[in-house]
């Protein structure tokens, strides 16, 4: 728990990126590293840059995947004990972020610049849509979501995006497949 959990391969076929679920120790608690690889000319992988992302307080990475563009959706996800689930889906974009792989510790204080995040959903905000939640949660969609993939366009150049979650064997929580559809704002 709290090291790799997502992986993406981006949409220039060469660059694989994965996501550390929680921080690393020294890290802020909030700093999670992505860390990619690069296809070589003979088609393997070699260690590349590592970037710092921002998560939103209390919440940990559960997935990412790549949009036709480059950029990464981040799954960020947490859960409260009589309060329920957090799911916040974000745009992550690389092209600007320092690379922290020599940076032993990546906190406030650090001289990084992390990736640029922008939010794309807060399923909490979601409409409900008539599910039913068996515990406590802000909306009943809300669930434990493990994973994410783009899995189109729209004519009009919007993505789908499907998620999953994971009812970790529990009798009280749903494995669900959920659709979003949305505009991607422009680098």
């Amino acid at each position: 728990n709290q090291t790799f959990e997502g992986l993406a391969l981006l949409s220039d076929g060469r660059t694989l990126v994965a996501s550390m679920e929680g921080a690393l120790a020294g890290d802020g608690s909030d700093v999670r590293r992505l860390q990619t690889w690069q296809r070589d000319r003979h088609g393997e992988f070699r260690p590349a840059a590592q970037y710092a992302l921002r998560a939103d307080a209390g919440l940990t990475v559960s997935d990412l995947a790549a949009t036709p563009d480059g950029r990464l959706i981040v799954v960020e996800r947490g859960f409260t004990a009589g309060v329920g689930n957090t799911v916040r889906v974000q745009l992550v974009d690389l092209r600007h972020a320092s690379d922290v792989r020599d940076v032993e510790y990546v906190d406030g204080t650090s001289d990084v610049r992390f990736v640029r995040e922008s939010l794309l959903t807060d399923v909490a905000a979601c409409p409900s849509l008539g599910a039913t939640s068996e515990q406590p949660q802000p909306n009943p969609l809300l669930v434990n979501i493990e994973a994410a993939t783009v899995t189109g366009q729209t004519r009009d150049g919007r993505i789908r995006l499907l998620l999953v979650s994971d009812d970790n064997g529990n009798d009280t929580q749903k494995t669900r497949l959920y659709e979003l559809v949305s505009r991607l704002p422009r680098r």
